[in-house]
């Protein structure tokens, strides 16, 4: 009972930490090289073991990849097993079937190449949103990724 009440902290610890860097950038949408320009300065890349010692254990990595002129974000904590994915497709109608499709094969991906056996959707609604242009969407959904392979 106490490992699922401390599996439920880490999990919203995660998810605090995830909202508050969106409401820090503006948006979840974060191009992915100013998120891995983020991660590495706070890694300490110039040698400061006091640096790396000290980085947030919340802190979501950012991978981003291209799939039929949209762009899928993943953010994701290895602490927590918590995957948030971004869909943010520019100039062209959403098709939330598309999305969803794009989504679920860019995380089986995901989880297989970290060596995650399952993946499960994060229960609650999905986000869908726009720009104040019309001309950008935004589709957000939650993963939780478990029971990781012994490799």
């Amino acid at each position: 009972m106490e490992k699922k009440i401390l599996a439920v902290l880490f999990l919203l610890l995660g998810f605090c930490a995830g909202f508050a860097q969106e409401a820090e950038t503006g948006s979840a949408a974060v191009p992915a090289e100013t998120a891995a320009e983020t991660e590495t300065a706070a890694a300490g890349e110039s040698g400061d073991a006091y640096a790396a010692e000290n980085t947030d254990p919340y802190a979501f990595e950012v991978f981003s990849e291209t799939r039929d002129h949209a762009r899928i974000d993943l953010a994701f904590n290895e602490l927590t097993g918590v995957l948030r994915v971004t869909y943010t497709l520019q100039d062209f109608s959403f098709s939330e079937g598309d999305a969803l499709i794009a989504v679920r094969d860019s995380v089986s991906a995901f989880a297989r190449s970290r060596g995650y056996l399952k993946v499960r959707v994060y229960p609650g609604d999905d986000s869908i949103s726009y720009s104040e242009d019309g001309r950008t969407t935004y589709f957000r959904r939650f993963y939780i990724l478990y029971e990781k392979s012994g490799f």
